[in-house]
């Protein structure tokens, strides 16, 4: 694979992606091979009205296998969200 050239951009393709999830671990972004992706702003949401949910976010550099955390086991009370992160990250 080889490292993207980030001074020399040839293509630049705008992606929003939102999802719901559950109590499972779910892929929200996946990397292509040569490919750099901008990440600028991760916010969660429990719009659960009554049960505090723990959540946990994460990047993997081999599909799952090593897992580095942004967050883990945070607690969001009910009906709130809290912002993950609020620069970029680059992936």
């Amino acid at each position: 694979m080889a490292t993207p050239n980030l001074a020399n951009v040839a293509t630049i393709k705008p992606v929003f992606a939102a999802a719901a999830l559950s109590t499972s671990a779910a892929a929200i972004i996946d990397v292509p091979a040569e490919s750099c992706m901008k990440i600028e702003s991760i916010y969660l949401a429990n719009k659960d009205g009554t049960n505090t949910a723990t959540a946990n976010v994460y990047v993997s550099a081999d599909n799952g296998s090593s897992n580095f955390y942004l967050i883990h086991q945070v607690p969001i009370p009910p009906g709130a969200s809290i912002s993950v992160l609020d620069t970029p990250l680059f992936l």
